[in-house]
């Protein structure tokens, strides 16, 4: 599943949930807040404009089968 985020929706949050494989790009910061998994493909989060990804303390990025990869200006995990 593939995901483009236009510049009036932005995903400020990600909460946990499991997808066959994920890739979503967004144009704000992003804050993982729960375990997302793809479990046959690849996980992939990309943030433009100068935002970051923060894993916070229940946040956890997984593949079962293919790779995680996160393109941002800015990470940290927290916790």
């Amino acid at each position: 599943m593939a995901l483009w985020i236009s510049a009036a929706k932005k995903i400020g949050n990600l909460g946990a949930f499991t997808a066959t494989a994920f890739s979503l790009q967004d144009a704000t910061a992003s804050d993982i807040a729960g375990a997302v998994t793809a479990t046959t493909g690849d996980l992939v989060l990309r943030v433009t404009g100068g935002g970051a990804v923060d894993v916070l303390n229940a946040g956890k990025l997984a593949s079962t089968s293919g790779t995680v990869s996160v393109r941002a200006d800015g990470f940290a995990v927290i916790g």
